[in-house]
């Protein structure tokens, strides 16, 4: 029996232990078998040697009692240290997620600057602007393109002439390639750009 009990003590002094790991449990455990004549196996040997008495007994059970009241409060302050370790290596990861991702927003291109603009905008002669498509219409209701400054047309309602002259169906107007202008109900001019 003293063959193994000093064996499984020779096996534990070989024992390595990690950078990461808490080595205090393990010196308190070697401690305390120690103390208690060889752990458990050393109980039993040692109880071969006692006189039977319940004060040797009580003597070699008190021991083994502080042994693994030892061993288990060094368990639990091993887990309390690594909780806590678990717990700032979280926070440090959320603190560094955290930052990148308020750098990532303040490195990011700023959207352009300048006012924000009605969708329509409606002015006092009746006209109005359609910001989103740039189109002005008159309060005649006229057509013009605001990027280009061009009279836009409905080509279903233009009938359009041999020698390049239109006529604007919905407004009975004749343009001439001049650019004049004839209302075709009456007759008369209504413009003459040339």
């Amino acid at each position: 029996m003293s063959s193994i009990s000093s064996l499984s003590f020779a096996s534990a002094s070989s024992l390595t232990i990690s950078a990461n790991a808490n080595p205090g449990w393990l010196a308190s455990a070697w401690s305390a078998m120690q103390q208690s004549s060889g752990g458990m196996l050393g109980a039993l040997q040692n109880s071969r040697n006692s006189d039977g008495s319940n004060k040797s007994f009580l003597s070699l059970s008190s021991g083994t009692a502080n042994s693994l009241a030892t061993i288990a409060q060094n368990n639990f302050s091993s887990g309390a240290t690594l909780t806590a370790q678990l717990v700032d290596a979280n926070q440090q990861k959320q603190q560094a997620d955290a930052l990148q991702k308020a750098l990532t927003s303040l490195s990011a291109p700023a959207a352009a600057p300048g006012p924000k603009l009605d969708p329509m905008i409606f002015f006092g002669n009746g006209s109005t602007l359609d910001t989103q498509n740039n189109i002005l219409t008159m309060s005649d209701g006229t057509q013009i393109d605001t990027t280009t400054g061009v009279k836009i047309q409905n080509n279903d309602n233009i009938m359009e002439l041999a020698n390049g002259s239109y006529i604007d169906t919905t407004k009975n107007i004749m343009t001439l390639t001049d650019g004049t202008q004839i209302n075709i109900l009456t007759g008369q001019l209504v413009s003459v750009t040339a």
